[in-house]
């Protein structure tokens, strides 16, 4: 969309030339077959474009996953690109109809945690981490403020460092 540029993501051009590198290497290394996943943004502007995001993702990264986050503003950022819960709710929407359309074990479609809980089952609220599955945060040594862009709630504890080793 318009806002890319303006959101400081990586440019298109190199997305593709890194994922088109790897496409190459697998189908001259099938042996090893390096496996890939991308991220998509939403936004108040693509918000109902999750069917061309999969297509595209699929189809010309030729990536095995991709995991839709929403967008959300930081300090200083566009806060007019932020989603809004209908626009979620559309979103959310589509991804259900595109994970029925594609077959998990070869193109699995997820769902961050900045998605929200709309349309998730009590049981899955409940444990429900809005990094997702596989963001964290970092906290500070020194003033116990996250130092990662992640949404962070300081009475969950994931772990902790103990002899130079996570816990």
């Amino acid at each position: 969309t318009d806002s890319h540029d303006s959101l400081n993501l990586t440019s298109k051009t190199i997305v593709e030339k890194a994922f088109g590198n790897i496409s190459e290497y697998n189908l001259s290394n099938p042996e090893k077959d390096f496996k890939t996943g991308a991220t998509m943004t939403i936004t108040s502007e693509n918000f109902d474009l999750v069917p061309y995001m999969c297509e595209y993702a699929h189809d010309v990264y030729k990536t095995q996953a991709v995991k839709f986050v929403a967008y959300i503003p930081l300090n200083g950022s566009l806060a007019e690109l932020a989603p809004s819960l209908e626009q979620l709710a559309v979103s959310l929407s589509q991804i259900n109809e595109m994970r029925q359309k594609y077959d998990p074990s070869v193109f699995y479609i997820q769902r961050g945690g900045t998605m929200g809980a709309q349309g998730l089952s009590d049981e899955k609220i409940s444990g429900l981490c809005p990094a997702g599955e596989s963001l964290y945060a970092v906290k500070s040594m020194k003033d116990g403020s996250p130092v990662t862009p992640c949404i962070y709630i300081p009475q969950i504890a994931v772990g902790h460092v103990l002899d130079g080793g996570i816990v």
